[in-house]
């Protein structure tokens, strides 16, 4: 098995969005990196209080790093809302893993190629994850479709981090839903 195929993957419904670009933006990154924890971060508080995974054991520092977590997300979204960025792309099945995303979908893309995914992971929160990819493999399928293997450039420790903790926490609950419905 090779290390790719023993990372954690979670399949998932979720909105996505591609945007080719000729040149990387660097100079967007920072700000993107900062959005994607903050929506990370929000994802995870928006789980209940008992799937909440603190860093330490200190209750009132738990409730510090939620309210801080809303705050950030609270602020990040009104930008949003002043800064109106288009429709909402439909769900399409994929699997999501820390370096990147797997989807089949009409559009053809050349392996190699550059772009931005906009990844919108709960119908809860308006904001994509806004994520610089390469497409590391396209594959024709059956019906005109083409598997699509994204691979992330450029995500920042802090953004990587929270991915992985979001990622496991999906999977989780995939396993735990598996389980019961045995």
């Amino acid at each position: 098995m090779t290390p790719e195929q023993q990372t954690i993957r979670v399949n998932l419904q979720a909105g996505l969005r591609w945007k080719p670009v000729s040149e990387w933006p660097i100079n967007d990154f920072p700000r993107w990196m900062w959005r994607n924890a903050v929506v990370l971060r929000a994802l995870s508080t928006l789980e209940s209080t008992a799937e909440w995974e603190p860093d330490t054991s200190d209750p009132q520092q738990r409730q510090i790093e939620r309210l801080e977590a809303k705050i950030d997300m609270a602020v990040s979204m009104l930008a949003q809302l002043l800064d109106t960025q288009g429709h909402w792309p439909h769900m399409q099945p994929c699997q999501l893993f820390a370096k990147g995303l797997i989807t089949s979908t009409s559009l053809k893309l050349d392996e190699g190629a550059h772009g931005i995914v906009e990844l919108y992971l709960d119908h809860r929160l308006p904001q994509p994850l806004m994520l610089p990819a390469s497409i590391g493999s396209s594959q024709p399928q059956d019906g005109g479709l083409y598997r699509l293997q994204f691979d992330w450039f450029g995500l920042d420790e802090h953004v990587t981090e929270w991915l992985e903790r979001t990622i496991f926490r999906l999977h989780r609950r995939e396993i735990q839903i598996q389980r019961a419905l045995k």
